[in-house]
């Protein structure tokens, strides 16, 4: 953007200094000096020039370049004929609303309405206070070149293109324009060119984005255009002691002050002028948080009380005396002040009385949704009731029309905006809350001998469409408040609200989905047949575990039934040399060496459900059997969940009977001692899946609330996973997140699956550790960042080094000599969007198969790993990443289904010259942010970086701290 900039500054400077020699020599030429007048005129080129050198044009941008113009040329005709002040006043309130209407805001006040308001009273009066400042030869010119060069710093800095460009071609334009107008001017900026550039300053200060927060930001704008705000300051107060109108042209601004006491024209100007160039300095280097903010007010009003000191000892000639402010005028400030005072009082009292009605509603909301989980409809409706009535209350008292004039208090008006905002946004959920409950605890919305009462779902899918709108709106409405001036009770109630209500929001979307597809997901419009498969986890695939079973599921207008589940060898045998591999290219070059499409068992190679599950929908297709219309995965932690809600099951040759809490011991462990015949060992997991769905078809699961809270859990840790033949589908169930799909990385992501080469059971004994230490090298402007560091791996064996059956700890039978008792050899991934440097395995070099995958590059080696023992793979990475707004390195930790959580360790350091200055999901001491976690679903973890306070100016200044 630094190009643009300059060209912008260029350009303009050129054709001002053209335009500006052409205007001298016709006026020479003419003998017309009148025309000189129209000097300012030449200051108008800034506009097409900043816009063409934007690469984006807003609309805000365009707004305040078409506002300034309109000012520039109402300018023009006023320095041929007159026009009424009246006329003037309302042009210029007009332009200012139309600019405040395209987004700009100067955020004083809290409330949206409010807020306008100032906004136009600070475009306006900006505006008429740095046009009116002064047009004495060179002056105007060069205090409004020291403003503007606060404005381009400012949105430079920030990446605002628009506004940058735009402030740099007026900048070199009033710049080249010194050129014609210092002492002795030969050119004049007349009434047209100090409107027009004022707009453009006034509107620039609070455009450009400062990086620190609120509510230091809005002293920012001040410190752009402080010296013209003293001189409107000065001026004003001055002729109100006098009782003169404010209109009236009287030589009493700070620069007629200054050469009152004896200051030069030259002196004066590059007083005043200098004093604006120190403020705008100082203003860019808060704005950028380089200076505090204490320090960086401190110094301005130094330099501003230094200026109005010097100015004030003018005396300025007063045949008449100074009389005093009038009695209009001081009844006017009294009845500010007493309206003020009123106001708040009267808020503070409404606010205390609707305090006890608040607390009292929040408690029965939070008790309903208690109520609600439990399945206690009643109760929850009742409880809901009551905090809709609380909330109601509450949100009368608040929005009493007494307390309208507190609204356009600052401070006062946020935070009684702010409550009634609270107010309304609990009445809304309440209300929600209520409907919801009545409506899926409902006798009728039960599961109840495998089948899905449609109809129901039917009848309630647009209240759920609605119970998620409410929550959606909600959301959206709390994430419109103006935090600034909050005061400490509110902000956290607000922020609490927000919290809750991203679980609520996404729970309410998955819901109203589920409504919406189940019927047709469900047969309501012909019978569907999916494919189920069954995981074994003690021998892991990338998705979760090996497919041992598989069965059908069919289902028509709501009713599911499982036939008998079989062996994956029955998919195997069938038709195997007519079989080829239909997949996508990547997954064709990664896996094709596993034959997935004539070994069923091989074909979740890969991480993405989505892609696994295709590929066994179109073998199994290929083996002779009937298509299907979608494929559903269950490993024995999907079990689990199933067993919460079916209860405990009893299947043959199984001594105690299986529950959620010990199906996967059960199954994975006891079964493999239990039984010596090896055909039961295999099926064994498979009749426990039969016997678990077999329930759940025949007997009652409770509410669909329960059971979708329950099997949701399930299915966002990849236990339970859905893929739908028809694309429409699957997009549709998407916000469900039960496809086990890998998202596209953002910005740094890790991901780590391993798949047993050594056809035994050993996995059910292995653990995971990952360790990923990395240092983030940002690039100054805290846009992208190159990511150097090291992914170390670490499988742990607890296999005892005898004892377990051949089945389960080897050697494989299929090759007895390939293999040892107690080897788990592992087929291992790395993916990760930075590229690799080196591996070793242990502390010994190892070269890696590398390949791209799911937006990633996937680097695969083979690790062993024998009973009682540990093996590491260590990956050293590096690569460049983008960072989110503000300096946010983002790190997305991806999970493989598995047994046990993954033991996860994340060391994040960032070099001298930076530290980081907050954290998502780790803790920072200095320079190093660190996490420790078991991973049991996708985690996300980041840093916040700025330049330390030893960093250049520069840098700092670039990066916004």
């Amino acid at each position: 953007m630094a190009e643009r900039i300059v060209v912008a500054f260029v350009v303009a400077a050129v054709l001002v200094l053209g335009l500006g020699a052409g205007l001298r020599a016709l006026a020479r030429r003419r003998g017309a000096p009148g025309l000189r007048r129209w000097g300012g005129a030449t200051l108008f080129v800034a506009v097409p020039v900043g816009l063409l050198a934007a690469d984006a044009l807003p609309l805000r941008a365009v707004a305040v370049a078409g506002g300034a113009l309109v000012l520039g040329g109402l300018g023009l005709v006023r320095t041929r004929r007159r026009v009424p002040s009246a006329v003037v006043g309302g042009v210029v309130l007009a332009v200012a609303a139309a600019v405040a209407a395209a987004g700009i805001r100067f955020p004083l006040g809290g409330v949206p309405a409010v807020d306008f308001v100032w906004t136009v009273v600070w475009l306006a009066g900006i505006t008429t206070a740095l046009a009116t400042s002064g047009t004495a030869a060179g002056q105007f010119p060069t205090l409004a070149a020291a403003s503007t060069l606060g404005v381009l710093g400012l949105a430079g800095f920030a990446g605002q293109s628009a506004a940058a460009t735009l402030s740099a071609a007026l900048l070199g334009a009033l710049l080249a324009f010194l050129a014609f107008n210092w002492h002795p001017a030969s050119l004049f900026v007349g009434v047209g060119g100090p409107w027009f550039t004022a707009f453009l300053v006034a509107a620039g200060a609070i455009w450009a984005r400062p990086a620190i927060g609120r509510p230091g930001a809005f002293l920012v704008p001040v410190m752009v255009v402080a010296v013209a705000l003293l001189d409107g300051l000065v001026v004003v107060v001055s002729r109100l002691r006098r009782r003169r109108p404010l209109t009236e042209r009287v030589q009493d601004h700070c620069s007629h002050r200054l050469v009152a006491i004896g200051f030069g024209p030259s002196a004066t100007i590059l007083t005043v002028a200098g004093v604006q160039l120190a403020a705008s300095v100082v203003a860019v280097l808060t704005g950028r948080g380089v200076l505090g903010l204490g320090l960086g007010t401190l110094a301005v009003g130094v330099l501003l009380v230094g200026l109005w000191g010097v100015a004030m000892r003018a005396r300025m000639r007063d045949p008449q005396g100074i009389p005093g402010l009038s009695w209009r005028v001081r009844t006017v400030v009294a009845g500010v002040v007493v309206v003020v005072v009123a106001a708040s009082g009267v808020a503070a009292t409404s606010a205390l009385a609707a305090r006890g009605r608040l607390l009292a509603a929040r408690s029965a909301a939070e008790s309903a949704l208690v109520a609600a989980r439990n399945g206690d409809s009643a109760r929850a409706v009742e409880l809901f009731d009551q905090a809709e009535a609380g909330f109601r209350a509450a949100d009368a008292r608040l929005g009493s029309p007494i307390n309208v004039p507190s609204l356009a208090v600052p401070v006062v008006g946020a935070n009684m905006h702010a409550a009634r905002r609270l107010t309304r946004v609990g009445t809304d959920l309440s209300r929600a809350g209520r409907r919801l409950t009545e409506q899926i605890n409902a006798d009728d919305l039960r599961l109840v001998d495998g089948r899905v009462p449609l109809e129901t779902v039917a009848r309630i899918a647009p209240e759920l469409d609605t119970a998620a709108a409410t929550m959606a709106a909600s959301s959206a409405a709390i994430d419109e408040l103006d935090r600034t001036f909050l005061v400490g009770p509110l902000e956290r109630g607000v922020r609490e609200l927000r919290s809750e209500l991203d679980g609520a929001a996404r729970d309410a979307e998955r819901a109203a989905t589920v409504a919406r597809v189940a019927p047709v997901l469900l047969g309501s419009d012909g019978p569907r047949r999916y494919l189920l498969v069954v995981q074994n986890p003690a021998e892991q695939r990338a998705t979760g575990g090996l497919v041992g079973n598989w069965g059908i599921l069919d289902v028509a207008d709501g009713d599911i039934t499982l036939e008998s589940l079989e062996r994956t060898s029955s998919i195997n045998n069938r038709f195997g040399t007519q079989k080829v591999l239909d997949a996508p290219e990547e997954y064709v070059n990664r896996y094709a060496r596993f034959d997935p499409a004539r070994k069923f068992q091989n074909a979740n190679m890969t991480p993405d459900f989505p892609t696994a599950a295709a590929v066994m929908a179109d073998s199994f297709a290929q083996s002779g059997f009937p298509p299907v219309d979608g494929v559903i995965a269950v490993d024995p932690l999907g079990l689990a969940a199933l067993l919460q809600l079916t209860g405990p099951i009893r299947v043959p040759g199984a001594s105690v009977p299986i529950s959620a809490t010990n199906v996967v011991d059960v199954t994975l462990r006891d079964a493999y001692a239990n039984y010596s015949d090896n055909d039961d060992r295999i099926d064994f997991l498979g009749v426990v899946a039969r016997a678990a769905i077999n329930k759940a078809t025949t007997g009652e699961l409770g509410s669909m609330d329960r059971l979708s809270k329950v099997l949701g859990t399930a299915a966002h840790r990849g236990h339970l996973s859905v893929w739908f033949r028809d694309p429409a589908l699957q997009a549709a169930v998407a916000p469900v997140e039960v496809s086990g799909a890998v998202p596209a990385p953002t910005g740094d992501s890790l991901l780590v699956t391993n798949s047993n080469a050594s056809a035994n059971k050993l996995d059910y004994y292995t653990t995971k550790a990952i360790d990923y230490d990395v240092e983030v090298i940002p690039a100054p402007d805290l846009r992208r960042a190159v990511v150097v560091g090291t992914a170390r791996v670490t499988y742990e064996n607890s296999a005892p080094v005898s004892g377990l059956s051949q089945y389960v700890a080897g050697p494989w039978e299929g090759n007895p000599t390939a293999f040892v008792y107690g080897q788990n050899k592992q087929f291992v991934t790395v993916y990760s969007p930075l590229a690799y440097t080196g591996a070793r395995i242990g502390d010994t070099p190892t070269g890696l198969e590398v390949a791209p995958e799911l937006g990633r590059t996937a680097f695969s080696t083979v690790l062993d790993v024998f009973a009682q023992e540990s093996a590491s793979l260590e990956v050293d990475l590096g690569g460049p990443v983008t960072l989110r707004r503000g300096g946010w390195y983002d790190l997305e930790l991806l999970r493989q289904p598995a047994l046990r959580p993954d033991r996860v360790r994340v060391r994040i350091a960032v070099p001298p010259g930076y530290r980081i200055v907050a954290t998502r999901g780790l803790t920072a001491v200095g320079r190093v942010a660190r996490g420790d976690f078991n991973l049991v679903e996708a985690r996300s973890a980041g840093v916040k970086i700025a330049p330390s306070p030893s960093a250049g100016l520069w840098a700092r200044l670039r990066a916004g701290a």
